[in-house]
């Protein structure tokens, strides 16, 4: 019987470039497997809809066009649902061989915000979601993989391994943060219990594709673009310049979501393993702001060690939007992320990042910061 692998999420940006990893090797023969794809209707569009969108010609790396549409629509299947459903979750058991499927869990919802609203949604999605999977499809599945984040660690400096579970953390940034934590430990928990093989695997900060043609493409522009959004969206208006507060020594780490799609794959066959998807150099704030600042032609900001005692019109602004949500980055103490287990289990080249600065944000303009 070929295996299976359950996807959720396979619409987001790393869930669709794992979908696109695996499509590939099934139709090239590398691989076989039965792909399901749980995925929620959602602006009018069917789960089905939903998926033809993401296999326009655009999005498609270039060597999955050498498949047409319907080859590829072959391989998967689609199966309407909603990971926040409990009862959702559980009428799809009938569709899985029992204890043979490999899920892919990379559904979340995606926030910096600290609003008690945020933490809601977080909470419904993220952490009740992945518990309605692991409890509500318990006996249904062989292995669980579940696409986490690097920064569920929480505020630390200094080198940060792959095994932090049952090391103490800081502070949480946000609620993204710490439900991510908080899933990782249930994940492990019930896999554990049940002698099911687990997997956490905490991707960075994504950027658009570095290693497969054409290159940039992304599909979603959060977090550093979200950041750089803000202040392209202010234009050439004549505003006082904003004070930027971040750590001289810090950086963000970064990686394009291609090398986190096929590292994910790389590391399907692995046992229970807990791997940082990330760079092992981060890209300074000093360095990649004024470079990314030039391509969108905003040049009215210093970075500050310390935010303004007495901010301007522009810098409450700018605290009070983007600031809020992205100063905890800008301000961490310096770190890195081991990845000495990622490079050693793929064999993988790591890909360039801080060279690749001004075409991502390139492709950001071109698309106006929107899917």
């Amino acid at each position: 019987m070929d295996k299976q692998h359950l996807i959720t999420g396979a619409t987001g940006l790393i869930g669709r470039h794992i979908l696109f990893e695996l499509l590939q090797r099934l139709l090239d023969g590398q691989d076989r497997a039965r792909l399901l794809l749980l995925i929620r209707p959602s602006n009018g569009l069917t789960g089905a809809e939903r998926l033809e969108q993401i296999l326009m010609k655009e999005q498609l790396p270039r060597r999955l066009l050498e498949h047409s549409r319907e080859e590829m629509l072959e391989q998967v299947q689609v199966i309407e649902g909603d990971i926040s459903s409990r009862g959702e979750v559980e009428s799809i058991r009938a569709l899985l061989h029992d204890g043979q499927a490999h899920v892919i869990h990379c559904a979340a919802a995606t926030t910096l915000s600290q609003t008690a609203h945020a933490e809601q949604v977080v909470i419904e999605n993220n952490y009740e979601g992945t518990r309605n999977l692991l409890e509500g499809l318990d006996g249904c599945y062989e292995a669980f993989t579940f696409i986490s984040s690097v920064y569920s660690c929480g505020v630390q400096q200094g080198l940060i391994g792959c095994s932090y579970l049952d090391q103490p953390v800081g502070s949480f940034r946000n609620p993204y943060e710490r439900y991510k934590r908080l899933a990782e430990l249930e994940v492990r928990e019930h896999c554990g219990r049940r002698g099911v093989r687990w997997q956490i695997l905490r991707p960075s900060i994504t950027c658009g594709r570095l290693v497969e043609e054409p290159l940039y493409v992304t599909s979603k522009f959060d977090v550093f673009y979200g950041f750089l959004s803000f202040f392209h969206s202010l234009g050439q208006k004549d505003l006082d310049p904003i004070r930027i507060e971040h750590n001289p020594q810090s950086g963000l780490n970064i990686v394009p979501v291609d090398y986190v799609a096929r590292s994910v794959v790389e590391l399907l066959d692995q046992p229970d393993i807990e791997v940082n998807i990330a760079h092992s150099r981060t890209t300074p704030h000093a360095e990649w702001i004024p470079r990314a600042f030039g391509k969108i032609g905003y040049a009215s900001f210093e970075l500050v060690n310390a935010a303004p005692v007495e901010p301007n019109q522009a810098e409450l602004l700018y605290y009070e939007k983007a600031g809020r949500a992205f100063t905890p980055y800008l301000v961490a103490p310096s770190h890195e992320f081991d990845v000495e287990p990622l490079l050693r289990l793929t064999g993988l080249e790591e890909p360039e990042v801080m060279g690749n600065i001004e075409p991502l944000v390139d492709y950001a303009l071109k698309r106006g910061f929107r899917a």
